[in-house]
């Protein structure tokens, strides 16, 4: 409900907020520059702004801008203002209030706004194509080129992270550029407005999230619709591959499940990629008794959220997260912690990965698609050709290729809707990776997608290209060594 400017609407927002405040039993945070003066909840002041940071006393948080240093639910109210406008990651500190707040808690969100738009001044992100329930829908301010945030794609990240809007109160601004006052009651708020027009206020409710909530992931039309608009250019890139490398994609049709797999080991090669792109199917693993190995080959300090880290914290957070990852799926993890990011084919490196599967003995091996954009993905397949060559009598009976940034030929499809939930909320181990892009929501739309199209319903798939050993060595030279 968006209520218009006016003394009525904003003396409803006033009651909303006094209402919230006057229960002796909540416990309210008060986020920026908020003062609350006629109180009977207890408040507790954090008047940093998100794009302050220091190191964290919750275990699980790196201490970084956007972050809450506060254990999960601990709040019945979270106020806020000037918090999010500069934040380097907008979505993750709203998603960060979400997490604090207890279930049915309520969140009056202050937002600078300009025509309609929240001033967001994103650091820049890595982010190999748009996602259209990541990103929030931009455009231009004034002539300045700072980009702006239409307030209804708030609502909609607002919803998927789990705050419900209840009640929106314009407040207009007064004249001239200084910071606008709003005094109530119940608060006295500034927020710094950079010449926009006002202030929006949104009061929010805390609701659980569930992937299969999303209508996106319930109308196959407008989810293919959608996907397709955002995706295209993958779909593109995976029709193109498929014409110029037809005959080398000779699947291994004996293969109609995963209940033919005992043993797998799983190359990883930045922590997050095993479960953005397999994180059901290993679950579906466990769930056969089926004995699962995760490599990690980088310790993924590259992560743009960690460039502002100490060098100690920038080369263990991830592998830290992915340890926890591990502790979930139920499988075990090695990881090469002296590998950074965008490592190049090293020979030494493909004796290691030999060695782990010697040592391990798998029946098939799951990597990302070779075709992927991502350097690190390619070489990913370039050390597993290698370490094949170097043990040709090893137990590797089949490679299974997956998807992370891009789609890929598949003839092996794994029905993960059971665990889908288990996945997403994995996936939030991965702190430092999603506060730059929401993997996890990256991952239901392919899912999504997947389980319309080929199971024909609802749900949840992982898609997989599986080949025997010989035909994936033999796709591989082609492709990537030219014969070799």
């Amino acid at each position: 409900m968006t209520a218009r400017s006016g003394p009525a609407s904003e003396f409803k927002a006033e009651s909303t907020v006094s209402r919230l405040l006057a229960d002796p039993g909540k416990v309210a945070l008060v986020l920026g520059t908020v003062s609350v003066p006629d109180s009977s909840a207890t408040i507790v002041h954090r008047q940093r702004a998100a794009t302050y940071f220091e190191p964290s006393r919750i275990p699980d948080r790196l201490g970084l801008p956007g972050d809450i240093d506060e254990p999960d639910q601990s709040f019945d109210l979270v106020i806020s203002a000037n918090w999010h406008e500069h934040s380097a990651h907008f979505r993750w500190s709203l998603q960060e209030i979400a997490r604090v707040l207890r279930p049915g808690g309520s969140a009056v969100i202050l937002l600078s706004m300009n025509g309609g738009g929240a001033l967001h001044r994103p650091a820049k992100r890595r982010s190999a194509r748009r996602i259209l329930s990541d990103m929030l829908v931009r455009g231009q301010f004034g002539s300045t080129g700072l980009p702006t945030t239409r307030i209804c794609s708030i609502e909609q990240v607002l919803d998927e992270i789990g705050l419900r809007v209840e009640e929106t109160t314009e407040f207009p601004a007064q004249s001239g550029r200084g910071d606008l006052c709003i005094d109530t009651p119940a608060m006295a708020a500034r927020v710094s407005r950079m010449g926009q027009e006002g202030v929006t206020m949104m009061i929010c409710r805390r609701a659980p999230t569930d992937w299969s909530a999303s209508p996106l992931l319930t109308s196959a039309e407008e989810l293919d619709a959608v996907f397709r608009q955002n995706y295209g250019t993958e779909i593109e890139r995976l029709a193109a591959f498929e014409a110029d490398h037809a005959p080398l994609l000779s699947p291994d049709q004996s293969v109609s499940g995963i209940d033919a797999f005992q043993r797998a080991l799983v190359i990883s090669p930045h922590p997050d990629d095993e479960l953005i792109g397999a994180g059901g199917t290993i679950l579906r693993l466990r769930e056969n008794d089926a004995t699962v190995h995760v490599l990690q080959m980088t310790n993924g300090c590259g992560c743009l959220s960690l460039s502002g880290a100490e060098e100690g914290l920038r080369r263990s957070i991830r592998l830290e997260e992915a340890n926890r990852v591990a502790d979930g799926l139920g499988v075990e993890m090695t990881a090469w912690q002296d590998q950074d990011d965008d490592i190049r084919p090293d020979p030494e490196l493909a004796v290691r990965l030999a060695r782990l599967i010697e040592a391990e003995q798998p029946d098939v091996v799951i990597v990302p698609f070779l075709n992927d954009p991502h350097p690190d993905h390619i070489f990913a397949n370039t050390m597993l050709h290698a370490a094949l060559r170097q043990v040709p009598e090893s137990s590797v009976r089949w490679v299974l290729s997956y998807e992370v940034w891009t789609l890929c030929p598949h003839n092996l499809v794994v029905d993960v809707s059971g665990v889908a939930k288990r996945k997403t909320e994995l996936l939030g181990h991965y702190r430092s990776a999603l506060r730059v892009v929401n993997y996890a929501r990256t991952s239901e739309w392919f899912g999504a997608w997947h389980a319309h199209r080929l199971l024909g319903r609802n749900g949840m798939a992982e898609v997989f290209l599986c080949q025997p050993v010989s035909s994936y060595q033999s796709m591989v030279g082609d492709i990537l060594h030219g014969g070799h």
